[in-house]
């Protein structure tokens, strides 16, 4: 068994190589993912329109890794079982990309693509990324390619953002502060896309509002406050205090006053 940010797996929904070979496409329209279709028009009525919002959608080799219980599970079949193993990410890719198009149709102004542990060099080598992820990946972010906003999430330290940066997508998002990774500088000199993060998700949201406003004012001085928005490198820590978030949130009107 294993958890995950609260949750406790009980039984695996893949076990083999076998499993992997009878996986069918899903019905978005029901189960989990139905519930979640159905909770997009509410949010958007809530918004009046004041803001746009996405919706969190994970890598089809994240979703593989998470029906198996195991990331080490998923590893070993690339190795023992290639062809099960990308038999099931384009059915996997398929149920995303239905389910993405779904999303926005219900509201979302796009999707919050995230690699989650498959971003990092230390979990997947590039090329078994270019293998395993990357014709998956794009097959879901092209399948909303005309979404006004559609966001990149590379997880993990010494990631593998540079490779990505055809991706057809608005914005990249990755924790530039982390170990091996990438700065904002480095990225938004190589893209014409937005590159937002700046504020590292760890220490600073859950320490002191000082340190948040210091690494926000670094981020926008290092980016010129051009195609970048100011975001932590990943989600935010619910335990966070608020005057930490107030930092974060009035940080870019503080430095353009300046």
């Amino acid at each position: 068994m294993g958890s995950v940010r609260g949750t406790l797996l009980l039984e695996p929904g893949i076990r083999s190589a076998d499993d992997l070979r009878r996986l069918q496409p899903l019905d978005v329209r029901q189960g989990a993912y139905g519930e979640q279709l159905a909770a997009l028009p509410l949010i958007a009525r809530g918004l009046k329109d004041e803001a746009p919002f996405l919706q969190t959608v994970f890598s089809p080799l994240a979703v593989i890794s998470r029906t198996t219980g195991s990331t080490r599970f998923v590893q070993r079949m690339m190795r023992e079982e290639p062809n099960a193993l990308l038999s099931a990410l384009g059915v996997v890719a398929q149920t995303l990309a239905a389910y993405a198009e779904a999303c926005v149709e219900a509201g979302a102004a796009g999707i919050f693509f995230a690699t989650v542990e498959w971003g990092g060099a230390d979990v997947i080598p590039a090329e078994d990324y270019k293998r395993f992820a990357r014709p998956y990946d794009v097959q879901v972010l092209e399948s909303v390619r005309q979404a006004p906003f559609n966001v990149l999430h590379v997880c993990r330290n010494q990631n593998h953002l540079s490779r990505l940066l055809d991706y057809p997508v608005a914005a990249f998002h990755w924790e530039a502060r982390g170990e091996g990774n990438p700065s904002l500088g480095e990225i938004a000199a190589r893209t014409e896309r937005a590159v937002m993060g700046g504020v590292s998700q760890d220490a600073p949201l859950r320490a002191s509002a000082a340190e948040v406003a210091a690494q926000a004012r670094e981020a926008i001085e290092e980016t010129g406050g051009r195609r970048f928005l100011l975001a932590p490198g990943c989600s935010i820590d619910p335990a966070s205090p608020e005057a930490n978030l107030r930092a974060l949130a009035e940080s870019p009107s503080r430095e353009g006053r300046r």
